[in-house]
């Protein structure tokens, strides 16, 4: 995921947050909150409604183990703010019209290519992240 809106996740981050989690980990989370606004478009969607109950509960799924991702970095951060920051700068990027758009045109906000490609996206960053953290305990 990739779509830098002028580094919203950064003016959404309280000061106190940037002396906690190194800007490098703040830059994977912006991005995670990035993920979390496709499936929150992808909820609010007429497409939603259509999913079936297993496609529907597989989004919901992302999404739970995106907010344990963040929280699991701001454990280890001790970082109080951050998780709130994640949430708040996830449901305003998915307010962006041309994030809405991508998402209509890529996914159809909820097909089934956005599952698989979110899954295999969360599936790197849950081994790459959580691995670093088990390496680099405080």
């Amino acid at each position: 995921m990739n779509w830098n809106l002028a580094g919203l996740f950064f003016l959404l981050l309280p000061t106190m947050a940037l002396g906690e989690t190194p800007k490098p980990m703040l830059a994977n989370v912006h991005e995670l909150s990035e993920a979390g606004a496709m499936l929150n478009i992808c909820f609010e969607s007429p497409s939603y409604k259509k999913l079936s109950s297993t496609d529907a509960l597989k989004v919901h799924g992302l999404l739970i183990r995106l907010a344990d991702l963040v929280q699991a970095i701001a454990a280890h951060y001790k970082d109080e703010v951050l998780y709130p920051t994640y949430e708040m700068a996830k449901v305003k990027i998915s307010a962006d019209p041309s994030l809405k758009e991508y998402a209509k045109t890529k996914y159809q906000y909820c097909g089934p290519s956005l599952i698989t490609d979110m899954s295999a996206y969360l599936d790197e960053n849950e081994r790459t992240i959580l691995e670093f953290l088990g390496k680099n305990k405080k």
